[in-house]
């Protein structure tokens, strides 16, 4: 059942509500957000501001002002009249996955149900459903091709990944696909290599040159992680996975440099890291996986990120301290970001560490999940979508509240923010069910800032 939400909210101040929005889409919202961002002046600290109530569904491709935190928002899609027939829901893909193709130009999306859907990312008009010859799973774009992504493909049993380049053609593309790499005879025959994918959660390198994948058998039992460098079209490396069906690792990827492979296994038990023989926790390997160490024993969501000195870490929740922290991928060190308290009620978090251009700073949503928690008095960081700086002490910049709240049902999955953040953190995105929960009818919004804001803080 469809239930309405918005008396579990609490009035924070007298502000307009979404009845002043405008009524129609605007031909050209950024613009218009550049106009109303021209006196912007950043909320920072960890002060509490509960989300306004009354505000309703804003059109589509419409922007406003965030009336607590002055940024400029725009809901993306309309689910109903954007494509030929009505979808149960459109979101962006995930935390740690780019949204934004190279330029900025482009906006890849995702239906509940696995569809692909392109959106400009200038106008945020919708263009078209991704079609192509063959299945599209895990898609990313390429890190210097605008019109290019990548992807992974199960032809047969027999494991590959595709490139796929969009050909412009009227008002939309042609998707033209072409075999990347099959791993024919290059993997151990004992793996049955069925599968070779990330599990979602996993990205290329920022320049792009460098990948890691899962390789699971026809059972879905991840038997090895490879790494692949797109530019020479070669495997670096190969590891098998110690007693794969006991503990097999929930998703892989490579550092943003390339570094390294991060792999997160089920927990340590107290006091204990993984080892190379015995994974377990958070796992970092070289890229060649010829060697391998635990960094953290138990681990919630995070994304990879380059801190304020440029160094590849890994921002997550600390479930053992209650914490947002950061671990550093070479050194192993944990350092403390945020605290977070949990003791009026259960919330969930993600983080996004996309923003490739200005290392130092990570995007996080914090999403209540009903009806566990007291919404009259939440804890800070519920409801909002935050910019964090990756350093000890850091300063907390709040962006916007996102008005979406997770049941319990399996639909409520989808309700989940996930925000995700470009290359210069001038854009995010993040899906939302605006304060109804028990179904999948999610959209997609963007958070507009100035160019260089971060630059300005004090």
């Amino acid at each position: 059942m469809r239930h309405r939400m918005t008396f579990l909210i609490v009035l924070a101040a007298l502000i307009a509500s979404g009845a002043a929005l405008p009524a129609a889409a605007q031909a050209d919202p950024l613009a218009a957000c550049a106009d109303l961002l021209a006196g912007y002046t950043p909320i920072l600290g960890t002060s509490s501001h509960l989300t306004p109530a009354g505000m309703s569904l804003p059109a589509a491709r419409q922007a406003w002002l965030d009336p607590t935190f002055g940024t400029c928002l725009v809901r993306v899609t309309d689910r109903v009249s954007d494509f030929d027939a009505p979808l149960p829901g459109l979101k962006n893909e995930y935390s740690r996955v780019q949204a934004f193709n190279a330029g900025d130009t482009l906006i890849m999306l995702r239906s509940v149900e696995g569809d692909w859907f392109l959106y400009n990312a200038r106008t945020l008009a919708p263009i078209q459903k991704i079609e192509s010859s063959t299945p599209i799973d895990e898609p990313r774009w390429d890190s210097q091709n605008p019109h290019r992504f990548s992807y992974s493909l199960w032809v047969d049993g027999l494991p590959q990944i595709m490139l796929a380049d969009l050909v412009p053609r009227g008002d939309g593309f042609d998707v033209r696909a072409t075999l990347a790499h099959d791993f024919a005879g290059e993997l151990p025959p004992e793996w049955n290599a069925t599968f070779v994918w990330r599990r979602w959660e996993g990205s290329p390198s920022f320049d792009g040159r460098y990948d890691a994948f899962m390789v699971e058998d026809q059972d879905f039992i991840t038997r090895g992680l490879i790494t692949y460098d797109w530019q020479t079209g070669a495997l670096m490396g190969q590891y098998t996975v110690p007693h794969a069906e006991q503990n097999e690792p929930d998703n892989v990827s490579i550092s943003p440099l390339g570094t390294y492979v991060f792999a997160m296994f089920e927990y340590c038990e107290p006091g204990a890291l993984g080892t190379y023989e015995a994974p377990c926790g958070a796992m970092v390997y070289t890229r060649d996986l010829a060697q391998g160490r635990g960094v953290v024993r138990i681990i919630g969501h995070g994304d990879l990120a380059l801190d304020a000195n440029g160094r590849e870490v890994y921002v997550y929740q600390e479930i053992d301290t209650d914490q947002i922290a950061m671990v550093d991928l070479e050194t192993g060190q944990v350092t403390p970001l945020l605290d977070m308290d949990f003791s009026t009620g259960v919330f969930g978090l993600h983080i996004s560490g996309r923003a490739a251009a200005r290392p130092g700073w990570v995007a996080v949503s914090v999403q209540p999940e009903a009806p566990s928690l007291d919404l009259a008095n939440p804890f800070w960081m519920v409801g909002t979508v935050f910019a964090l700086e990756l350093k000890p002490d850091p300063r907390v910049v709040q962006l916007a509240h996102h008005h979406s709240i997770r049941g319990a049902s399996e639909e409520d999955y989808f309700a989940e923010p996930q925000v995700t953040v470009n290359r210069d953190f001038t854009r995010l995105l993040f899906t939302s069910n605006w304060e109804h929960y028990g179904t999948a009818e999610v959209e997609v919004y963007l958070i507009a800032l100035p160019e260089g804001w971060l630059d300005r803080l004090p």
